[in-house]
């Protein structure tokens, strides 16, 4: 009866162990940068709705190297300049990354002496609230909710991407 039951007990153990394999899932792989991302090119716009109106709207677009970025971040730090996003209330008012011309210059983040790694470079952006030292002036900080990174001005679609960040509603008038 002993001998029976170790048997069964093997057999279920052994069992589960070949259901199990492959399905554990792995880390999604975040891809490698295509360059350094040592310039960058900002572009800013705003579209405005019912213009010339006591209702005028203004929808801020912001744009980096050719990426328009996707409403996923609450503040971009590009080229020197922060731009907030603005969630419109009202049929007037702004929504969207808005510029905001008070914080220029002044840099929303800490430095550290630490340095930027092969692995930074490798990936086109690093997580934390902290610049590392030798990391280029053209690299964007975002932040959302606690998530704070500084990426490559050039890597940013892929970052977005991997993040898989939720689309926030940018007009709720």
């Amino acid at each position: 009866m002993r001998q029976k039951v170790y048997i069964l007990i093997f057999t279920l153990v052994s069992l589960a162990g070949l259901f199990a394999g492959g399905r554990g899932e792995s880390a999604p792989d975040p891809g490698r940068a295509s360059g350094e991302g040592r310039s960058i090119k900002v572009s800013y716009r705003i579209d405005k709705t019912q213009a010339d109106t006591r209702s005028e709207g203004r929808s801020h677009i912001l744009g980096i190297n050719g990426y328009t970025l996707p409403d996923v971040f609450d503040m971009v730090y590009a080229a020197e300049t922060p731009y907030v996003f603005k969630v419109k209330t009202q049929a007037w008012g702004d929504g969207g990354y808005v510029l905001d011309r008070k914080g220029k210059g002044n840099a929303p983040y800490g430095a550290t002496d630490r340095e930027i790694d092969a692995r930074d470079w490798e990936l086109g952006w690093y997580e934390g609230a902290e610049r590392k030292a030798r990391t280029p002036r053209s690299w964007v900080y975002v932040k959302r909710d606690k998530l704070e990174a500084f990426v490559s001005p050039d890597e940013l679609d892929r970052y977005v991407a991997f993040k898989q960040f939720e689309v926030m509603v940018r007009d709720k008038s």
